[in-house]
């Protein structure tokens, strides 16, 4: 058994070997020493076995956790955009009169092009909305052996978010991309798509830009299932609808 010794500012210990004559010192010669005090530390083994666990809690909780917050930045930004393009609307509407008589068909090219869709964007919302650049994000679709063309215009707006817009002979097709990334039809998900639209109502006139909601009846239950744009049945259509009635909240049970 050893009895270990320190000095008195307790820098530098010494033990007397059980039955000794004489101490083995650690300081400096001559100097007055007093018992040491030993503080016992955590073993390799325990640091290892605390680390794992840490390792398995965040595991388990870092998905979920990076999950709801791009849940929280689609949501503000779905929220901003609502109001940011409806807000250009009325803005509009003081210098180009009632969204009534705002022209669809703009160019002579007419329905269904990218320079009726440019020129409709430069006269009626342009100048009322801050945005940074245009481009020309036209997409394809394939379907029963034919080719059809969704010549889209992709404004980039101000917090780096995007947003496209079609003209046919029903209205406007609006479709926001808060990653500020074009997302072309074969890659659209629940997620980082969402779709508005603008004189685009079968049951009336609008004069403001909405959650897509074309042929729609009115029953909640067929904004998730049982037509043929349901959010909940693979499509993308009503999913902006769902989450505006949730007062933009993406709903728990939300196919993200």
């Amino acid at each position: 058994m050893h009895t270990i010794f320190m000095r008195e500012d307790r820098r530098h210990c010494f033990t007397l070997a059980e039955g000794g004559q004489s101490p083995l010192l650690c300081g400096d010669k001559g100097t007055q020493y007093s018992p040491c005090l030993v503080k016992k530390g955590f073993t390799l083994a325990e640091v290892l076995v605390t680390l794992g666990i840490i390792g398995v809690v965040a595991a388990m909780t870092l998905p979920t956790l990076i999950k709801d917050y791009q849940k929280s930045v689609v949501e503000a930004r779905l929220k901003w955009f609502y109001s940011a393009i409806n807000q250009a609307v009325r803005m509009s509407v003081v210098d180009n009169g009632s969204t009534e008589y705002w022209e669809l068909k703009n160019s002579s090219v007419g329905y269904g092009s990218y320079e009726n869709n440019l020129e409709w964007f430069n006269k009626y919302l342009s100048p009322y909305l801050k945005h940074e650049e245009l481009s020309d994000c036209t997409d394809y679709i394939y379907e029963s052996n034919t080719t059809y063309v969704l010549p889209f215009v992709c404004i980039k707006l101000t917090n780096n978010s995007l947003f496209s817009l079609n003209i046919d002979v029903n209205g406007l097709d609006i479709n926001y991309y808060p990653s500020g990334k074009f997302v072309p039809r074969t890659e659209e998900t629940p997620k980082n798509i969402f779709r508005f639209q603008f004189f685009k109502d079968v049951n009336g006139h609008k004069e403001s830009v909405e959650p897509y909601t074309y042929a729609w009846d009115n029953n909640p239950e067929t904004l998730k299932n049982g037509h043929v744009y349901s959010c909940y049945d693979g499509h993308r259509d009503f999913c902006t609808k769902l989450i505006q009635l949730n007062n933009w909240k993406i709903p728990d049970d939300y196919p993200w």
